[in-house]
């Protein structure tokens, strides 16, 4: 069996280690680490810790279940707000279709009822 490609005798630069228990050079290994790093370095934490390609997965297809979750509610959200709209414009069309042989349309009050309307959109489009 060859050795790691990560293994510290074959990247000595990098001082990156297999981590193999029967690792061939570990006692290389602690010699090298013991002479080119004072051992006054050694025990120095800097607060991170390694962490293996399978948590990265989990932690990266947690978040993207989140965030699918998410657009799924924003997705029906807009989709009711669509169907608010549908019920407030086709009655609208459906009554100017049905009067569209005549020339002039009657519309008492029209103002108040656009306002009503408009009213309505804006509070299913924006919440006002």
């Amino acid at each position: 069996m060859s050795h790691d490609r990560g293994c510290f005798r074959c990247f000595e630069d990098t001082r990156s280690d297999c981590r193999r228990i029967d690792c061939p050079y570990q006692e290389e290994k602690e010699i090298i680490m013991s002479t080119k790093v004072p051992q006054e370095y050694l025990d120095f934490d800097f607060g991170f810790t390694g962490v293996d390609e399978d948590e990265i997965k989990q932690d990266v297809l947690q978040e993207l279940d989140a965030k699918d979750q998410a657009l799924t509610e924003k997705e029906q959200e807009l989709q009711r707000k669509i169907k608010t709209l549908e019920a407030i414009i086709v009655p609208l069309l459906n009554n100017l279709i049905k009067t569209s042989d005549k020339a002039y349309i009657h519309w008492p009050n029209r103002k108040d009822k656009c306002q009503e309307m408009l009213d309505r959109v804006l509070m299913t489009t924006r919440g006002l």
